[in-house]
């Protein structure tokens, strides 16, 4: 999960999320496999399974890289 600053969030594609979006064709995601791929084991179809998720905050944009998320 990665937080940051929202001061630019309309200048990073977020104008149009009221609360909580997913970011589609994820650059996170995918340099996320890239990393991945140091490891013997490496899976790239694992990826395929995740989804980036934005949360706007007050102050803040939470990131989330998950298969499956949910709010309670």
């Amino acid at each position: 999960m990665t937080k940051r600053s929202a001061g630019n969030a309309s200048t990073s594609g977020l104008s149009d999320v009221l609360w909580a979006g997913v970011v589609r064709d994820s650059d996170v995601i995918q340099a996320l496999e890239m990393q991945n791929r140091v490891h013997p084991s490496h899976d790239p179809s694992r990826f395929g399974r995740l989804t980036h998720h934005v949360v706007l905050l007050k102050e803040s944009v939470v990131e989330v890289i998950a298969e499956v998320v949910s709010v309670r």
